[in-house]
């Protein structure tokens, strides 16, 4: 089903599962970015299919900060709704959650899941590219503690004063940098 979705979303120029192999690809690149190792993978382009129709995680990474789970799941429906993202929490209520979706959570979802800091909606056309690959993007590093605070005494700048980036930006998403994380950009 969420194949024939994919298909139509793209205007049916391209074959859904091979769209749903590319944001798989960039799901798994995603994860290895964040300095997580890969643990559940899929070995081949079916054994994704059957993950992503049993509504079952296609990909599980491990590590980060943390040392947190994290689960990559694509939504079989359009858009993913409250009920499907309350059975995912209750069936993992230990990992963080990737959720991938033709257009991504409903606005109910969203509300319903603002303050939860262990998931992530993502949607189809924004997984079929790395923009960290991008020529025009520099490159983006968070600050380690040790080094914000002598930062801080050596520019003489309290943390309120530092430039802010937006939570929505593409970067901060990919990465999942965390509200107050220094990110140094080059």
């Amino acid at each position: 089903r969420l194949e024939a979705s994919v298909a139509k979303a793209m205007g049916g120029r391209v074959h859904g599962r091979k769209v749903l192999s590319t944001v798989y690809n960039m799901a798994f690149e995603m994860m290895q970015d964040r300095g997580m190792r890969i643990e559940g993978e899929c070995a081949s382009e079916d054994q994704l299919m059957r993950r992503v129709d049993a509504g079952e995680p296609v990909l599980r990474a491990v590590g980060g900060k943390e040392g947190e789970e994290t689960l990559v799941v694509m939504d079989s429906d359009d858009r993913t709704g409250v009920k499907f993202v309350r059975s995912l929490r209750e069936s993992n209520p230990d990992s963080a959650l990737c959720v991938v979706s033709v257009e991504g959570a409903t606005p109910f979802t969203k509300k319903e899941m603002a303050g939860c800091e262990h998931i992530e909606f993502w949607q189809v056309n924004e997984m079929l590219f790395n923009p960290t690959r991008h020529a025009l993007v520099p490159r983006h590093h968070a600050v380690p503690e040790k080094e914000v605070e002598a930062l801080q005494e050596e520019r003489c700048v309290r943390p309120d004063q530092w430039p802010s980036i937006l939570v929505t930006d593409i970067i901060v998403r990919w990465y999942r940098f965390r509200k107050g994380t220094l990110v140094r950009i080059r």
